[in-house]
């Protein structure tokens, strides 16, 4: 059975908050390489075709492969593999040059998760099983549990800048910039938030000397609350919710100016979000970020347009790489990428492809023994089984699961997988 931190466990990581002064932690903060990773996950929501780059399938006849979107009239639109020490993708100088690029310059950094089972093809089932682990929507994803591991002194652990992300029990310990980016309106007295008619919302600004005010009734009330519950009356997990609450609305008050501007001058493409993930991360705000691609990879219908969603993803992760190696944090940052499944191996009568239950992750940076490749797939992208231990394909091993992947992560970044996977068997081989 797997077993769940408690909020009152979470709370004591938290405890010492209360008396810091935001500007101290809005600083570059000194990390342990490989004991203390902060962590990036990056989602293509929709479902990517591996076929065009991660897993490519060339000459095989069950699979319909980039190479048929090859112009004639085009010399360079050739599909081609590219061999990266162990990693072999697909490229296309015309169609996808940063793509190829990319790996050129980071395949020593990255490893190549194939043939990742995900046991459905419904969208929302695949999303919360890739982001989770668990067929749940109600439990906590990946990143909320290393952001809860690593909790400490950081008052938004987990920030969920895609708004698609999971939270469960760990709600209290997450941030979520909000779809029309509410949470700037809540950090920028100056800022007004209109609804869908036009207009805007009211706002409520405690005056600085109703402050002391304010948090002595909350304290009190909270103590009032402390005393039911240790007669037996009242949920307990929701003091301890409310006061984790608190802390950080008070670390948010002193961050409000800095994070706000942060949050103006985020752009709309993915290199801006990833860009704003870092300063998250660099300023010692979030210990993990959620981010999404921007883009809906659901290419039922025309499956070429999986070529410039390639490139602007790759684009995306090429800045994000570049800036967390120039500032030196590369190591001690990993970044996952992730679609919650991939595409039929062959096209339907559109020109598209439907959905598929077997993919795979690209993981970067951080600990890892880059320019790898864990797991497997067939002719027919089918999973190939694989010894756990090892993460390389075995005959006498098993199909790797997407709950594997997410205990290997949590055993990646130190955050316990038996807290939440119990004696379940992580995908190992992620290190050297």
């Amino acid at each position: 059975m797997a077993l769940h931190p408690t909020r009152r466990a979470l709370l004591g990581g938290l405890g010492a908050m209360g008396g810091l002064g935001l500007g101290g932690l809005w600083t570059a903060r000194a990390h342990a390489a490989g004991a203390d990773q902060d962590l990036v996950v990056v989602l293509a929501n929709g479902g990517w075709d591996v076929s065009y780059v991660l897993d490519p399938k060339p000459g095989s006849p069950f699979v319909d492969g980039p190479e048929l979107d090859e112009e004639a009239s085009e010399p360079e639109d050739v599909e081609a593999t590219s061999t990266f020490g162990e990693l072999v993708v697909g490229t296309n100088a015309h169609k996808r040059p940063v793509t190829g690029d990319f790996f050129a310059r980071w395949a020593h950094r990255a490893v190549l998760v194939r043939g990742l089972w995900v046991g459905s093809i419904s969208h929302d089932a695949c999303r919360a099983r890739v982001l989770t682990g668990t067929p749940s929507d109600g439990r906590p994803d990946v990143a909320a549990m290393v952001g809860a591991a690593r909790a400490g002194s950081v008052p938004l652990p987990y920030m969920d800048l895609a708004g698609a992300g999971y939270t469960g029990e760990l709600a209290a310990l997450t941030g979520q910039s909000g779809a029309r980016n509410q949470l700037r309106f809540l950090l920028d007295r100056s800022q007004a938030l209109f609804g869908p008619d036009g207009t805007p919302y009211p706002r409520y600004v405690a005056h600085a000397q109703d402050r002391p005010a304010i948090d002595a009734w909350l304290a009190d009330r909270a103590a009032r609350q402390e005393v039911r519950r240790a007669a037996g009356a009242g949920a307990t997990w929701r003091l301890d919710d409310a006061a984790i609450a608190r802390t950080r609305a008070s670390q948010l008050r002193e961050a409000g100016p800095t994070l706000a501007q942060s949050l103006a001058s985020a752009g709309s493409s993915l290199a801006a979000r990833l860009g704003l993930a870092a300063d998250l991360l660099q300023g010692g705000l979030s210990r993990t970020v959620l981010v999404d691609s921007g883009a809906s990879w659901d290419t039922h219908d025309d499956n070429a347009e999986q070529h410039a969603l390639h490139e602007d993803l790759f684009a995306g992760l090429d800045a994000l790489m570049a800036r967390l190696q120039q500032e030196g944090r590369l190591d001690r940052t990993t970044v996952v990428v992730l679609s919650e499944m991939t595409r039929t191996p062959r096209r339907n009568e559109a020109g598209g492809k439907d959905h598929w239950p077997v993919t795979s992750a690209l993981l970067l940076g951080g600990g890892l023994a880059g320019g790898r490749v864990l797991g497997g797939t067939d002719a027919r992208l089918d999973a190939v089984p694989v010894d756990l231990r090892t993460g390389l394909p075995s005959p006498s091993g098993t199909v790797l699961r997407y709950d594997h992947l997410a205990a290997g992560l949590l055993s990646l970044l130190d955050a316990d997988p038996g807290r939440w996977f119990g004696g379940l068997t992580p995908l190992g081989g992620l290190t050297a």
